[in-house]
Parts: C-alpha cells; structure tokens; sequence
C-alpha cells in the first residue's frame, strides 16, 4: 500500500514539475499580431468606405486590397481618399411647435 502511494505522489510531483517546466518555457502571447491588427484595421476601414452614402464599391474595394498588400509588407499607411460628396445639408426647421 506505502508503494502505490509513494508511486501516486511522484507522479503527482512529476506532474506539477512539467507543468512549470511548460509554463516557464511557453512564449507568452501580447494579443494580436501587428499584421493582423493591420488587417482588420483595414476590414473596418473597407466596412466604413461601402456604408457611406454613395459609396463607390469598386474604389472600397482596391483601397482594401491596396491596404491589406501594404500589411504584408509591413508598410501600411493610410492613403484613403475618399469624399462626401452627397451634398446633404441637414437644416433644423423645427420653429419650437
């Protein structure tokens, strides 16, 4: 019966000792990498671009690909040119009724 407990406890021991072995050699993580938050920075910027009013869903699309090539290479910057050129004025005609 002492055997099977000593037998336990070392394997219990010899567990808790590869686990801190893991731990300490495991690299640890700081999130998202700089690509991947370069490209989802650009899938917002895409989603903003087609859900402006008379968005050019063509434009959108080569700003995209042009942002998510500029991830690869690690040079992204942002060359957005678009405009609003919907002409909307909106007015408050409310005269206090």
């Amino acid at each position: 019966m002492k055997s099977k407990l000593n037998n336990l406890l070392f394997f219990v021991l010899a567990a808790y000792v590869f686990m801190a072995v893991v731990y300490v050699f495991t690299p640890t993580t700081t999130g998202q990498s700089d690509r991947g938050q370069c490209q989802q920075q650009c899938t917002q910027e895409y989603q903003r671009c087609r859900n402006t009013a008379n968005a050019n869903q063509n434009s959108c699309k080569q700003a995209f690909d042009a942002c998510r090539a500029r991830c690869r290479t690690g040079t992204n910057t942002n060359t957005n040119t678009n405009t609003n050129m919907n002409g909307n004025t909106n007015t408050n005609t409310n005269n206090g009724h």
